[in-house]
């Protein structure tokens, strides 16, 4: 003898068609984002790669907080020029742009050890930074799909 279950779906009502939009506050966003600029005693048209901007990140949080400085976990997003800046000639610059993400809780630190550090040797290098937020799209202004574009 075999049995058989049906179910049924409960009818929609006619207003369940125009519910409004639900919205959210993020209060406590985990992480800040930064758009940092690699500035040079002496230009060069050497791009930037991930692992030397690693190492100039690294030793600034280490020159500034030790070991604790170089606990602090950064994430490189891009390294390239900004996708929305142009020179006056129409071309996109060639600055060394960085964007990175790092815990939001750790980005005063980041902030104070990116903006005291000069590197030494050869050349003089430090880092600029030109916006930070907690959220990435309000610095890229407009919709974010150019940072990802290399």
């Amino acid at each position: 003898m075999s049995s058989t279950t049906t179910t049924t779906q409960p009818k929609r009502k006619a207003d369940d068609n125009n519910q409004k939009p639900q919205r959210f506050t993020s209060r406590n966003p985990p992480w800040t984002y930064f758009k940092l600029q690699l500035v040079q005693d002496h230009p060069t048209n050497q791009p930037l790669d991930a692992l030397t901007a690693r190492t100039y990140l690294t030793s600034a949080l280490s020159q500034f907080r030790g070991l604790f400085g170089t606990a602090i976990s950064i994430d490189i997003l891009k390294i390239g020029p900004d996708p929305g800046s142009q020179n006056e000639t129409g071309s996109v610059s060639q600055e060394k742009i960085v964007w990175v993400r790092v815990p939001r809780e750790d980005a005063p630190d980041v902030v104070a050890a990116l903006s005291s550090w000069i590197g030494g040797g050869a050349m003089s290098v430090a880092w600029r930074i030109c916006a930070r937020g907690n959220y990435l799209g309000s610095l890229v202004q407009g919709s974010g799909g150019g940072l990802f574009v290399s």
